[in-house]
């Protein structure tokens, strides 16, 4: 805003020195709150523009949304939390697995488990080369649910001495906020061709999202 004072020739007065400092007093106030105003539009705007992180989960506990968690020591997966991709993941049956960038549980990064035509579909981890026969680990993953509430189990395929068994390590409800499973694997004394680790259990396409899973020795 401009103001426009008039100051005789004659000369200045104080009443003069008055007005121009009221004038500019004004102007000055009425500058910064629209200054303040544009900046609290802009934050706004760009708040809802990115999404809130941890859409529709609940934050980290202990820490901002989205911060990176820190894995247990002695945990042997590489790449807890799936910022680097799923290598070693694979599908267990006719189903898929993708990399998603939305509502992470840590980090900015998480799995999506889709295309699931039976209950037993979902992710699986090669898990031969990473587990010592005859010993006993703990699991822990989180994993939510993407439109209904259902039951996840963690199961482990075995394949000794020619003989396929299928067994139950935890179950959990998983809501569709994120939620904690562990359970306690306890690997087959034999000469083991396959161990396979892989969730399984919500009802046939019901899509889930998988995070930070790790793997650690139990002393």
């Amino acid at each position: 805003m401009y103001v426009l004072l008039s100051i005789h020739a004659s000369g200045c007065t104080l009443q003069d020195f008055e007005e121009l400092d009221k004038a500019w007093g004004v102007g000055g106030e009425a500058g910064s709150a629209g200054a303040t105003g544009e900046s609290g539009a802009t934050s706004s705007a760009g708040a809802s523009a990115g999404g809130a992180p941890n859409a529709g989960g609940a934050p980290n506990a202990g820490g901002a949304p989205n911060e990176p968690e820190t894995p247990p020591e002695g945990n042997l997966m590489a790449n807890p939390s799936f910022e680097t991709g799923h290598s070693g993941w694979v599908p267990f049956g006719m189903s898929a697995i993708s990399d998603v960038s939305t509502g992470a549980h840590s980090g900015n990064k998480c799995i999506l488990a889709s295309g699931r035509s039976d209950t037993y579909m979902g992710p699986s981890f090669q898990a031969a080369a990473l587990l010592t026969r005859g010993a006993s680990y703990t699991v822990v993953a989180w994993l939510r649910m993407v439109k209904t509430p259902d039951n996840v189990q963690l199961t482990l395929k075995s394949d000794c001495n020619a003989t396929t068994t299928f067994t139950p390590i935890a179950a959990v409800p998983v809501d569709t906020e994120w939620t904690r499973l562990e359970g306690i694997v306890h690997v087959p004394d034999c000469d083991y061709i396959d161990l396979t680790l892989y969730f399984e259990g919500p009802v046939a396409n019901a899509d889930f999202w998988l995070d930070d899973v790790t793997i650690t020795p139990l002393e």
